[in-house]
C-alpha cells in the first residue's frame, strides 16, 4: 500500500483527536476525505497529503473569523 495512506487512528494522533471524533464527522459528513479500501470490512484509511491539504485550510486568525466561516456554513 502507497505510504501516503494512514489508517484512522494514525490521522487522528496527526490531527490531535481520538479516532472517535473521526468517526463521528465520517457519520456526519465532516472532517477530511477518506478512504474505505475494502468495504466494509477494510480499515479508514486518509491519504497523509490530504490531512495536510485539510489542516491548511482550517487556520483561523481570530475567533470571529471562526464565527463567519461557521455562519456561512
Amino acid at each position: 500500500m502507497d505510504a501516503d495512506f494512514i489508517k484512522s487512528p494514525d490521522a487522528a494522533r496527526m490531527l490531535g483527536l481520538v479516532p472517535g471524533t473521526l468517526r463521528t464527522w465520517r457519520m456526519h459528513g465532516r472532517g477530511p476525505r477518506y478512504y474505505k479500501i475494502c468495504g466494509n470490512g477494510g480499515p479508514v484509511m486518509y491519504k497523509r497529503s490530504e490531512l495536510d491539504a485539510w489542516i491548511a485550510e482550517h487556520n483561523l486568525g481570530s475567533t470571529s473569523e471562526q464565527a463567519a466561516r461557521e455562519a456561512m456554513a
